[in-house]
């Protein structure tokens, strides 16, 4: 099944899951939370201001928060699986897409575990930071979602996270990679 399988590097392989434990716990940790919140308004205010450049971005903003666009990065992601020999080659692609599915389910898992157990619940900042640019103010034409009662953790990061590690791992399964797994 793995002819070509790299021998592990557990200690990075461990020591990076560690420091993911130990920077979530940073987040959950009341000391620091302040920090963590101060860096999220500023990254909010620098993302959202950027609306103010015009209506390009505003529209650039609202496509990518449209309900369908999530098909779009769906598909992205489904591209190695949907052309063989673009990233995998035609022996690999049935095995990578179940390690693929494997991933998701896992992630969604632990998602909901840690919902779950850290009973948290968060507004999105455009319900409560001002001033915030309301992308259906600026682009009403497109039913771009800019406001969500449950907005942690976030559906689009978990994905993003999934396709970047299967992609990090996939790439991985070559000499191209960094020293982590390898």
């Amino acid at each position: 099944m793995f002819r070509n399988a790299q021998k592990i590097n557990w200690i990075g392989l461990i020591g990076l899951h560690v420091l993911a434990v130990l920077l979530m716990c940073s987040w959950l940790w009341p000391v620091l939370r302040p920090y963590w919140d101060r860096m999220d308004r500023a990254v909010f205010f620098f993302l959202n201001g950027t609306m103010a450049y015009g209506e390009g971005m505003a529209l650039l903003w609202a496509v990518v928060n449209f309900r369908t666009f999530d098909l779009v990065a769906l598909l992205i992601l489904a591209i190695p699986f949907l052309a063989p020999e673009t990233v995998f080659s035609r022996e690999s692609i049935n095995l990578r897409f179940f390690q693929f599915v494997v991933l998701v389910k896992v992630t969604g898992l632990c998602r909901r575990f840690l919902v779950g157990i850290m009973d948290y619940e968060r507004l999105s900042p455009t319900l409560v930071l001002e001033p915030a640019y309301r992308i259906s103010k600026l682009v009403p034409y497109i039913r771009a979602k800019d406001e969500s009662t449950e907005s942690f953790p976030g559906d689009h990061a978990a994905i993003l996270g999934v396709g970047f590690n299967f992609g990090h791992l996939s790439y991985c399964q070559g000499t191209r990679c960094p020293r982590t797994l390898t």
